[in-house]
């Protein structure tokens, strides 16, 4: 809880509602992915990744996993 109280007091509402809406434009992050792998709550208080989300829009991959080729 206390992680999320600093965030929300370092980003206000504006500042999550940013994120979130960078979170639903990337499919990778949303589990479109090779694993499944889900971003969750836990993740995005983790490490600087709110903060990577919050910055700007994160790149879509490659629907044939980053490869290069189709």
């Amino acid at each position: 809880r206390n992680k999320i109280r600093v965030k929300l007091k370092q980003y206000k509402l504006e500042g999550w509602m940013k994120m979130l809406s960078n979170l639903e434009q990337s499919p990778w992050h949303r589990g479109v992915n090779d694993s499944g792998w889900q971003a969750d709550l836990d993740w995005l208080l983790t490490s600087g990744n709110f903060e990577k989300l919050y910055e700007k829009t994160p790149r879509r991959r490659p629907s044939n996993g980053g490869m290069g080729r189709i």
